[in-house]
């Protein structure tokens, strides 16, 4: 005779006829899977598709597809409709429309007397039919306090790109845009609604200044020689100078800092808004060496680079007083992008 139970004490018939119907299940991480049944081992190895997945902290996110060795699995819950199966009778259990994965003594189990049969019926229960319009108007709940989307730009970039970005997020232009964004934070918020929650998240914006070679670099690449010239004569005839903006680096040893802690943990997100570099090789003067064509030798993007760079170490500052930065290890940021 055939082997007639799985190797976890699950009827390999029941497991047959639950396929394509809606399943639940547990895994020993504490991790619930809802979604279509779609293959199933005699080992407890399944296939599942559409997939609702329920974390410990009850957060929920969706899958396509998924495969769970059967190893990993605690509880399988299967549709109500199969609760009065032969295969449980002959087992004593009667009416029971769930198989305790790694318990053979199912009706010693708190969880079989009490929660499945209200998971079961949640499962297949034939929908209301004023479930759609129930739906549309019940109110996700809404998050009271979010934390803040942080968008940071080089301080010569900001004009040009955050008002566009402001107005794309929220769609809501940004009215007599003002000369700096540095602290900028009266834009109205960005609006998150889903079946799950509604929230407001406040934006703020700062900007870090680039070192000055960037920007002076930028200028002489729009001025003759003689414009140039000009006014080295004019910075060499003043008496005194203007004190440096604060550096990348600066601003991350800054916001890195114990007193800045209150602000770093009210963020929820970091978003770096900069200009496309123009491709300059092109106006270099004939007797340029052979190196100074690179992109690695530009000023500008020697700038770019230290400004990511900076917002690089500040991210793993948060994500490491979140106790986030083993799983996010390979999302630094290194150099001019993301390396993984």
């Amino acid at each position: 005779m055939g082997k007639l139970t799985s190797t976890i004490g699950i009827p390999i018939k029941l497991l047959n006829e639950a396929q394509g119907h809606v399943v639940t299940l547990e895994i020993t991480s504490g991790v619930v899977y809802r979604g279509k049944l779609l293959e199933a081992e005699d080992n407890m190895n399944v296939q599942l598709k559409d997939i609702t997945v329920t974390a410990r902290d009850g957060r929920v996110s969706h899958l396509d597809q998924v495969y769970i060795r059967g190893s990993h699995v605690k509880f399988f819950i299967v549709p109500d409709m199969l609760r009065n199966a032969p295969m449980f009778r002959s087992r004593g259990q009667r009416g029971r429309g769930v198989g305790l994965a790694r318990d053979s003594n199912l009706s010693d189990s708190p969880l079989i007397q009490r929660k499945p049969t209200r998971h079961s019926t949640e499962m297949t229960s034939a929908p209301h039919p004023n479930s759609a319009s129930q739906s549309q108007t019940t109110t996700a709940p809404q998050i009271s306090n979010p934390r803040r989307l942080l968008i940071l730009s080089p301080s010569s970039h900001s004009t040009s790109t955050i008002p566009s970005l402001l107005h794309s997020l929220t769609e809501t232009p940004v009215v007599d845009p003002p000369a700096s964004f540095a602290g900028y934070t009266t834009h109205p918020p960005l609006r998150l609604t889903n079946r799950y929650y509604t929230a407001d998240i406040p934006i703020w914006v700062d900007e870090i200044p680039l070192p000055a070679a960037a920007d002076e670099h930028a200028h002489t690449l729009a001025h003759t020689e003689t414009e140039t010239q000009t006014q080295t004569q004019t910075v060499g005839e003043g008496n005194s100078s203007p004190s440096p903006s604060p550096s990348p680096a600066q601003w991350a040893v800054e916001f890195s800092g114990a007193d800045a802690r209150v602000v770093r943990d009210a963020i929820g997100a970091l978003v770096i808004c900069i200009r496309n570099l123009e491709d300059t090789s092109t106006g270099l003067p004939a007797g340029a060496g052979a190196g100074a064509g690179t992109t690695e030798s530009r000023d500008d993007v020697k700038s770019l680079k230290e400004f990511l760079s900076a917002v690089g170490r500040v991210k793993g500052v948060i994500e490491e007083e979140r106790g986030e930065a083993v799983a996010r290890r390979g999302w630094r940021f290194g150099g001019v992008g993301c390396e993984r």
